[in-house]
C-alpha cells in the first residue's frame, strides 16, 4: 500500500511541474507512464503479491470470524478458544500460521459435531495450504470460493451432510494433491464444467464416494490426473461402463467403484494397473468373465467382485495372485469347481467368500486351506457343493470366526474335528442334508455365538452339553427329526436372542429353565409334540418380540403374567388345547401386531379391548369355543370371518357369517349347551348307579317284552325313555298318556308329522329366528336315538356303546358340516355370487345349492 501512495505522490508532484516548462510537461508526462505501468505489472503480472497487497492479518481474523457466527459448537471449543479479545487467531484452537507472516495455513476442526454451514469467507485465507473439517454435520452447499485458495493442497469436507453439486472451481486448483468429500449428500454429475477447464494435475488422493452423484465417470477428466493412487467412486449413482481411460493411470494403487449401477464387462485392460493393490467392483450390474489377467496383479492384496452378474468360473490364474489377503466373488452366476489348491496358492487369505453362485464339486479345497494361517472368515453358502465335510477342517485356522456353508448340498455327519476350531464365534450349516447326531464337540466352542444346523435330516436329542455356550445368542435347530425333551440346561445359555427349535420330534414339557432366559427376543417352538402347560415364569421374557408356539400338545389357561411382554409383536399358540377366557392382562400387550390363538379351547366372550390394541393388524381367533357379540372397531374393522370361523355361538354382523344377536337366541343355545353335555354325562351317571346296585346285588334290572324274557337291553331303553323325557318336558305318568297311548308312541307319531309340536317349547324359538334349522337338525338327532333307544323288541335297540358314540356325533355333526361348508365359502371367490345367494347361515345347509344330505 506504501508502494501505492508513494507512486501517486510522485505522480501529482511531477504534474505540478509540468507548470514550469513545457519539458517539464513532457518528462512529468512520461513518469506517469511509467508508474502506470508499473502497476499494472504488480496488479497482473504477480497476482500473488496482489493477494497480499489486498489481503492482510486482518482479512484471515474476519474470515475466521466469519466461518464461527455461521456454525454451533456444543462442546464449546470455538467459544471459548477463538477469543479475538485477548489473544492471536495463530494460537486458536484448530489454527495454525506461517511463522514469518502471521498468516493462516492449516484450518483443522475435524471431529468436533460443529452444525451449520461453511462460511465463503474461508476462501480469503489466501496462504491456507490444508483445510480440515471432516466428521462433523455441516450442512448446504460447498462454497465456490475455496476453489480460489491458490496454495490449497489438502481439502477434506468428508463425513458431514452437505449437499447440491461440486464447484467447478475445485477441479481447477493445481496445487491440489488430496480430496476428500466421503459421506456426504453431494449431488448432480461429478463435473459440471468442460473437462478443458480442469486442471488438478497433481491430485494423488480423491474420494467422493457415498454420495448422491449420478451420470457417467468423466473419462477424460481421469486422463488429466496422472498422479493418481488413490480414486474412490462408490456408493453413488454413476452409470455407463468402466472407462478404458482408468487402466492408465499407471500410479494407482486403490480403485473403488463399488455400489453403483455400472454396467459392461470388467476391462481386460485394467491387468495394466500393476501397482494395484485393492480392487472394488462390487455392488453394480457388471457382466461378463472375470478377466484372467487380474491374476497378473502381483501387488493385489484385495479383490471383491461380488453383487455382480458375472459368469463363467474361477479363472486358475487368480491363484497367481500370491500377496491376496481377501477375495470376495460372492452373489455372483460363477459355474465350476473351486479349485483345490487355492489355499495352498493364496497362503495370506484373510476372507474368502465366494457364496450365493452356482459353484459344484466337493468340498476338497477346504483341506487346502489349512495353509492359509490368518484366514478369519470362509463363505461358502448357498452353491451346489456337496459331499461330506472333510475331516481337515479342524485343521483350518485357529483365527477362524466365521463358517458359514448354509444351502449346499453337504451330506454326511457333522466331524467331531469341529470342535478344534476354538476361535469360531459363528457356525452355519443349515440347509444341508446332514444327518447323524450333534456332535458333543461342538459344544467346546464356548466363544460361539451363532450356531445353525436347521433345516437338515439330524436325529438324536438335543445334548446338555449345549448349556456350555453360555455366549450364544442364535441357536437354530429346526427342521430336523430331533426328539427327546428340550434340555434343561438350555436355562444357561444366558445371552440367548433368538431359538429355533420347531419343526421337530421334541416331547415332554417346556422346561422351565427356558422362561428365565430374559434375553429373548424370538423363540420358535413350534411343530413338535411338546405338552404341558405354560409356566407362569414366562414373564420374565420381557424383551420378547415373536412367540410361537403353534401345534403341540400344550394344554391349560394361558397365565396372567404374559401382561409383562409388552414388548411382544408376535404370539401365536394356535392348534393346541388351550382352555379359559382370553386373560385381562392382554390388554397390556400394547405393541402385539399378530395374535393368532384359533384351533383351541378358549371360550367366554371376545374381550372388548382387544379392539383398543392399536398395532394390531393381524388377528385369528377361529375354531374356537368363544361366545356373544363381537366386538367392533379396531381390528375388527377389518377382521375376516375366516378369522373367526369354527366359533358357533359368536353373533355380530352378517358380513362376517355371523347371525345378528338377538336374546331369544342366546337363550336357546345356551340350553342347548347345557343340555347336550348334561345328556351325554347322564350317560355315565346313569351306568355307574347301576353298577353299584348290581354289586350289592339289591335290584335285578328286568324288562319284559312280549315273551316276557329278561333282556340286558333294557339299560338302553331306560336311557331312551330319559331323553324323551328331557326333550319334550313330559312324562310316561302323565294323565294325557293312557290306554294304548305312551309317551314314546306320542313322539314317534310327532316325529313323523310335525316333531315341533312334541318337543318343549321352551327350547324352541320361533320359526324364523336366526340358527332355527341348525337347531331343528339337533332335535331331530336326539329324538331318533331316543326312539331306536326305546324301541319295543330288545333285539331292536342299539347297543351302549352306539348310544355313546351317536351322542358325541350329534354334539358336533350339525354345526361341524356347517362350518366346513362355511370354511369351504370363505376360501374362494364365486365371481357369479351363486354361494352368497344360497349358503346363507339363517337357512339350512342341506337346502344350500349343491349340497345333498342324509334323509335322517
Amino acid at each position: 500500500m506504501k508502494i501505492c501512495i508513494w507512486i501517486f505522490r510522485t505522480a501529482s508532484h511531477t504534474f505540478y511541474l509540468q507548470k514550469e516548462s513545457h519539458i517539464c510537461r513532457r518528462i512529468a508526462f512520461f513518469a506517469f507512464l511509467v508508474m502506470l505501468m508499473l502497476l499494472l505489472l504488480i496488479f497482473f503480472i504477480f497476482p500473488r503479491l496482489a493477494v497480499s497487497v489486498h489481503h492482510s492479518n486482518a482479512t484471515d481474523l474476519a474470515a475466521l470470524l466469519s466461518f464461527k457466527s455461521l456454525v454451533r459448537d456444543p462442546d464449546g471449543l470455538l467459544h471459548r478458544s477463538w477469543n479475538s479479545n485477548n489473544t492471536s487467531f495463530c494460537t486458536w484452537f484448530g489454527v495454525s500460521c506461517s511463522p514469518r507472516r502471521q498468516r493462516v495455513v492449516a484450518l483443522q476442526l475435524e471431529g468436533l459435531s460443529l452444525h451449520g454451514t461453511i462460511s465463503p469467507h474461508l476462501g480469503n485465507l489466501s496462504f491456507m495450504n490444508r483445510l480440515d473439517l471432516s466428521n462433523n454435520s455441516l450442512r448446504g452447499p460447498i462454497p465456490h470460493s475455496l476453489g480460489q485458495l491458490p496454495r490449497l493442497a489438502s481439502l477434506a469436507l468428508g463425513h458431514n451432510q452437505l449437499s447440491g453439486r461440486i464447484p467447478s472451481a475445485v477441479f481447477n486448483m493445481s496445487s491440489l494433491t488430496y480430496i476428500s468429500f466421503i459421506k456426504n449428500n453431494l449431488s448432480g454429475p461429478l463435473l459440471t464444467d468442460t473437462v478443458d477447464n480442469i486442471t488438478i494435475p497433481h491430485v494423488q488422493y480423491l474420494s467422493i464416494e457415498s454420495n448422491q452423484l449420478r451420470g457417467s465417470i468423466p473419462s477424460d477428466f481421469l486422463l488429466r490426473c496422472k498422479d493418481l493412487q488413490y480414486l474412490s467412486l462408490s456408493t453413488n449413482q454413476f452409470r455407463g461402463s468402466i472407462p478404458e481411460e482408468l487402466t492408465r493411470l499407471q500410479q494407482l494403487r486403490v480403485l473403488y467403484l463399488d455400489g453403483n449401477s455400472l454396467t459392461g464387462s470388467i476391462p481386460t485392460s485394467i491387468g495394466n494397473l500393476t501397482y494395484l493393490t485393492k480392487l472394488d467392483l462390487s455392488s453394480n450390474h457388471l457382466s461378463g468373465v472375470i478377466p484372467p489377467v487380474l491374476g497378473g496383479l502381483t501387488n493385489l492384496q484385495w479383490l471383491t467382485l461380488g453383487s455382480n452378474y458375472l459368469t463363467g468360473g474361477i479363472p486358475t490364474s487368480l491363484l497367481n495372485a500370491s500377496m491376496m489377503g481377501l477375495m470376495d466373488l460372492s452373489d455372483n452366476n460363477l459355474t465350476g469347481t473351486v479349485p483345490t489348491e487355492i489355499g495352498k496358492s493364496l497362503p495370506h487369505l484373510t476372507f474368502l467368500g465366494f457364496g450365493t453362485n452356482e459353484l459344484s464339486g466337493g468340498l476338497e479345497f477346504i483341506t487346502s486351506l489349512s495353509h492359509c494361517k490368518g484366514l478369519q472368515r470362509l463363505h461358502i453358502s448357498y452353491n451346489e457343493l456337496e459331499g461330506a465335510i472333510p475331516n481337515s477342517i479342524g485343521n483350518l485356522s485357529g483365527s477362524l470366526y466365521e463358517f458359514d456353508a448354509c444351502g449346499n448340498r453337504i451330506t454326511g455327519e457333522i466331524p467331531t474335528t469341529l470342535g478344534n476350531l476354538s476361535g469360531l464365534l459363528e457356525l452355519c450349516f443349515d440347509s444341508n442334508q446332514l444327518t447323524g447326531n450333534i456332535p458333543i464337540t461342538i459344544f467346546n466352542l464356548e466363544g460361539l455365538q451363532v450356531l445353525e444346523l436347521g433345516q437338515n435330516n439330524l436325529s438324536g436329542s438335543i445334548p446338555d452339553e449345549i448349556g456350555r455356550l453360555s455366549r450364544l445368542g442364535e441357536l437354530a435347530l429346526d427342521y430336523n427329526a430331533l426328539s427327546g425333551a428340550i434340555p434343561d440346561s438350555i436355562g444357561n445359555v444366558s445371552a440367548l436372542q433368538f431359538l429355533w427349535l420347531d419343526n421337530n420330534k421334541l416331547s415332554s414339557s417346556i422346561p422351565d429353565s427356558i422362561w428365565s432366559l430374559s434375553n429373548l427376543v424370538g423363540m420358535y417352538l413350534s411343530q413338535n409334540t411338546l405338552e404341558g402347560s405354560i409356566s407362569p415364569e414366562v414373564g420374565n421374557l420381557v424383551g420378547i418380540n415373536q412367540l410361537d408356539l403353534s401345534v403341540n400338545r400344550l394344554f391349560g389357561d394361558i397365565p396372567d403374567t404374559f401382561g409383562q411382554l409388552q414388548i411382544l409383536g408376535i404370539l401365536n399358540v394356535s392348534n393346541n388345547s388351550f382352555q379359559g377366557p382370553i386373560p385381562e392382562s392382554f390388554s397390556k400387550l400394547t405393541g402385539i401386531q399378530y395374535l393368532d390363538l384359533s384351533l383351541n379351547e378358549f371360550s367366554g366372550p371376545i374381550p372388548e379391548f382387544l379392539a383398543d390394541l392399536r398395532q394390531l393388524v393381524g388377528m385369528n381367533l377361529s375354531f374356537n369355543k368363544f361366545e356373544g357379540q363381537v366386538p367392533t372397531g379396531g381390528i375388527f374393522s377389518n377382521v375376516s370371518s375366516r378369522s373367526l370361523m369354527g366359533n358357533m355361538n359368536l353373533c355380530g354382523s352378517q358380513e362376517l357369517g355371523l347371525s345378528p344377536c338377538s336374546k331369544s337366541r342366546s337363550n336357546r343355545v345356551h340350553k342347548l349347551k347345557i343340555i347336550l353335555p348334561t345328556i351325554a354325562a347322564s350317560i355315565i351317571i346313569f351306568f355307574s348307579c347301576l353298577a353299584i346296585l348290581l354289586a350289592t346285588k339289591l335290584i335285578c334290572l328286568t324288562e319284559y317284552g312280549s315273551t316276557g324274557r329278561v333282556s340286558r337291553r333294557g339299560d338302553v331303553y331306560s336311557y331312551g325313555i330319559l331323553l324323551l323325557e328331557t326333550f319334550t318336558g313330559k312324562k310316561p305318568t302323565d294323565s294325557m298318556f293312557s290306554g294304548e297311548s305312551n309317551l314314546r308312541k306320542w313322539v314317534f307319531d310327532a316325529y313323523n308329522a310335525r316333531l315341533s309340536d312334541a318337543v318343549d317349547a321352551n327350547l324352541l324359538g320361533d320359526e324364523s329366528s336366526d340358527g332355527r334349522d341348525t337347531l331343528d337338525d339337533c332335535l331331530s338327532s336326539v329324538i331318533e336315538l331316543a326312539l331306536e333307544c326305546s324301541k319295543d323288541s330288545p333285539k331292536e335297540r342299539i347297543t351302549m356303546k352306539e348310544v355313546v358314540s351317536r351322542m358325541q356325533k350329534i354334539q358336533t355333526d350339525n354345526f361341524t358340516d356347517h362350518t366346513a361348508l362355511l370354511s369351504f365359502k370363505s376360501h374362494i371367490q364365486d365371481p357369479n355370487g351363486i354361494l352368497d345367494k344360497s349358503w346363507n347361515s339363517n337357512t339350512s345347509f342341506c337346502s344350500w345349492i349343491g349340497v345333498s344330505c342324509s334323509s335322517r
